[in-house]
């Protein structure tokens, strides 16, 4: 905890930045404040998760009552890590304090990776057919995941772990154009580029029938012939002697 700014037995620290938690993907500047009447040390020392010392800094005076370090931190250089800063504090007659804040430095974007269709491009349009598009996002601070999807923008993908899913109802022939995007909470981004998605339009199997043993009947004999479709997407019309005999519209 901290130690009262009033309290002359021991040095009392603030370490108000970068705060304990805070994510960071751009330099900041330390600030980091010393209290005590008769301050003689005050020093910090950044180390990365496997204590490796990464910056430091030390102020060596004798009665000083207060004491600033505003150093950069160049954020830039650091790998993805978590951070640790400690602040040191010793007054004239030999009291000690120490304060701790941990940061987190984040500067990846959102990686992604099995882009996965269903049915498989190119697919076959059928009225009652469901379309599924798949991505998984890989990111320690994923904040939002977006599909534009033949220009308007979707932000309701199913998440279940690192996998999103958006599902469309029947779609129409053709090629459907759409792009993942995805960022983090500091502001890391990435997306796939523009995807597409082809339906062809299904193929057609007319079966004519007559109400007769054969196709062979005498003339004058009154007949029934139907024609039928393998799917309710066509229009069935029926000639006879190019003469409209019947249609199903």
């Amino acid at each position: 905890g901290l130690n009262s700014p009033f309290d002359n037995t021991r040095p009392f620290i603030q370490i108000l930045t970068p705060t304990n938690g805070s994510l960071w993907n751009t330099n900041f500047n330390l600030n980091i404040t010393y209290q005590n009447t008769r301050l003689n040390i005050s020093k910090y020392n950044i180390t990365n998760s496997t204590g490796g010392l990464i910056q430091s800094g030390t102020n060596n005076s004798v009665y000083d009552n207060y004491y600033q370090f505003t150093d950069s931190v160049n954020v830039a250089g650091l790998a993805d890590d978590n951070y640790t800063i400690t602040a040191y504090a010793k007054d004239s007659v030999g009291y000690e304090s120490t304060e701790q804040s941990i940061f987190i430095v984040d500067k990846t974007d959102p990686l992604y990776s099995n882009i996965v269709e269903y049915p498989t491009d190119p697919a076959t349009y059928s009225p009652s057919q469901n379309y599924q598009f798949n991505i998984t996002w890989t990111d320690t601070h994923l904040d939002e995941v977006i599909l534009e999807f033949d220009g308007t923008n979707y932000t309701d993908a199913v998440q279940n772990g690192n996998v999103f899913s958006k599902t469309f109802g029947p779609l129409a022939t053709g090629t459907h154009n759409y792009t993942w995007y995805a960022n983090d909470t500091l502001g890391n981004q990435n997306n796939t580029g523009l995807l597409s998605y082809n339906i062809s339009q299904a193929t057609t199997i007319l079966t004519l029938t007559i109400d007769q043993p054969s196709w062979s009947v005498i003339n004058g004999t009154q007949t029934n012939v139907s024609c039928y479709a393998d799917n309710a997407v066509v229009n069935i019309s029926l000639y006879r002697n190019d003469s409209l005999t019947g249609s199903s519209v």
